[in-house]
């Protein structure tokens, strides 16, 4: 296969390393420490995490993750062998964990945002 397909060595780590950041992001997202970063962060430890450092991240890695995850479905849709579907079956998960990781994004920035500017309701200080 290394021959037919010379970058599927790369494509498959750059697929696993997404899984792994995509997760870790998914965490960090519902998790206090995605909002303050860890004492074991030198030099930044103690302050608050960028909305955008934890939001734009995580919404790339859910458009990327859902894309794959659809087009390994149509892929395995369109070619139904018992080979591919031990191969490439997970994968058709991969679009509801992209749902799921696009909506703790959202949360996340929701949670995190200030007051409106006009009238200055809506800060997640004032609802607590």
């Amino acid at each position: 296969m290394d021959r037919e397909n010379l970058g599927i060595w790369t494509g498959g780590a750059i697929l696993a390393t997404l899984g792994l950041v995509g997760s870790a992001l998914t965490f960090g997202l519902i998790r206090p420490w995605g909002e303050v970063f860890p004492r074991w962060i030198p030099l930044l430890r103690g302050r608050r995490v960028p909305i955008l450092l934890a939001f734009v991240p995580a919404v790339a890695v859910a458009i990327l993750v859902t894309s794959a995850g659809l087009m390994m479905t149509r892929i395995l849709l369109a070619h139904p062998t018992a080979a591919n579907w031990a191969a490439m079956g997970p994968a058709m998960l991969w679009p509801l964990w992209g749902a799921a990781l696009a909506v703790a994004a959202l949360a996340y920035r929701y949670r995190r945002r200030g007051g409106c500017a006009r009238c200055g309701r809506g800060g997640v200080e004032q609802i607590r």
